[in-house]
């Protein structure tokens, strides 16, 4: 026989002595453990969460005002005749 080569190993089973498999996620009453479920083929999968989509920031571009300069104005000097 030749070693290191064997049949690969079926997800969701476990192998407990030479001759007894166990189906991980299920409990001793056959149902599912949180956190698992049957897929295709009556297998039993641990579900993995979706990761949530980033956000991507957006940074807006500060206007910065220009400072208002006060025009002065030449006043007008009336010449009154006296």
């Amino acid at each position: 026989m030749k070693t290191g080569l064997g049949k690969p190993a079926v997800r969701g089973l476990k192998k407990v002595c030479a001759r007894v498999v166990k189906a991980t996620g299920l409990k001793v009453d056959g149902t599912l453990k949180k956190g698992y479920k049957y897929i295709k083929g009556g297998k039993v999968v641990k579900v993995v969460p979706k990761k949530k989509p980033v956000k991507k920031r957006v940074v807006k571009k500060v206007i910065k005002k220009k400072p208002v300069r006060k025009r002065t104005v030449k006043r007008r000097v009336v010449k009154r005749a006296a």
